[in-house]
């Protein structure tokens, strides 16, 4: 029974590093994708293949003052440029906004990002977005994600497919366990929460 849980952890731990890896990295190609890649309003950016589109999420970051304004731009392209499709909040807001996480759950791009008050705590409070193939974009709604006992300096945003088990596809944001040296006997690196509705529940 330990054995067949280990290697059920195992199985986990591999989908969702090599997701991870899938989101982040691209096949080289020699064609000129877009003139203007770069982009200094991004702090950082996803990159995802959705209803024959290639999307770029970008968190746009901007000083305002001493402190910065946050958004989540949802961007695609046209004719070799980025395209603004819409922004993910109405207004920019001063909220910290460090975690977001991009999932295409079969006809839907599902995006949840989280806002920080300070960079060494768990994000308090999260939020879903999502943009189906009819065109239907940003029905953004609050959704609780209990970040309890995964060290917040391990989080990172990222890109990923669902993860499918036994006939169920789930969405995954994980992280470090931060008590994985008080259990000697314990063999829990990495603590996942999941999703099966597309992001309205977390267990």
């Amino acid at each position: 029974m330990t054995f067949i849980s280990t290697f059920s952890q195992l199985i986990l731990y591999t989908h969702v590093l090599l997701n991870i890896c899938y989101g982040f990295y691209f096949e080289q190609t020699e064609e000129l994708l877009i003139k203007n890649a770069h982009s200094n309003i991004c702090k950082r950016e996803h990159y995802i293949s959705f209803n024959k589109e290639i999307i770029k999420l970008c968190l746009f970051s901007q000083p305002s003052g001493v402190h910065s304004k946050y958004n989540l731009i949802v961007n695609t392209l046209k004719e070799e440029k980025w395209e603004e499709k819409y922004k993910i909040l109405k207004e920019n807001t001063f909220k910290i906004l460090k975690y977001f996480y991009t999932f295409v759950n079969k006809n839907e791009l599902v995006i949840i990002f989280c806002f920080n008050k300070l960079i060494n705590k768990a994000p308090y409070e999260c939020h879903r977005s999502i943009n189906k193939v009819d065109g239907k974009g940003n029905e953004e709604q609050r959704v609780r994600i209990n970040y309890n006992h995964i060290d917040p300096l391990s989080l990172v945003d990222y890109t990923s497919n669902t993860f499918d088990f036994l006939g169920t596809s789930y969405l995954l944001i994980c992280g470090i366990n931060e008590n994985r040296k008080l259990s000697p006997g314990s063999h829990v690196f990495i603590l996942c929460r999941a999703s099966k509705d597309s992001g309205i529940t977390w267990g």
